[in-house]
């Protein structure tokens, strides 16, 4: 009975296998399928192959898991945008008196 006890364990990945950047890409994954309300660090676990307190070893609560997934799309929106420098270069003279 104990082996078919241990048989039945899901695969979880290696010590250590785990990172912050790999836990905010899960995350994101996940929210898309089960809606970020839904997002639980139990079901994130799942998805990742990795023991709850794996995650908790990086994020000490859902907040600061949410925090860091924010920061990750603030930077890469902040990235994609142009600047506005370049454009206000040819209006203020457009617009002065001659």
């Amino acid at each position: 009975m104990a082996k078919q006890a241990t048989a039945d364990k899901r695969q979880r990945r290696e010590r250590g296998s785990i990172n912050p950047d790999d836990i905010i890409t899960g995350a994101f994954e996940l929210a898309e399928q089960v809606s970020i309300d839904n997002l639980s660090m139990p079901l994130l676990g799942k998805h990742l192959g990795v023991g709850v307190t794996s995650i908790y070893w990086y994020f000490r609560k859902k907040d600061d898991l949410l925090n860091a997934m924010t920061d990750r799309a603030l930077s890469k929106y902040v990235f994609a945008t142009p600047t506005w420098r370049p454009t206000t270069g040819v209006r203020p003279y457009a617009i002065m008196p001659a």
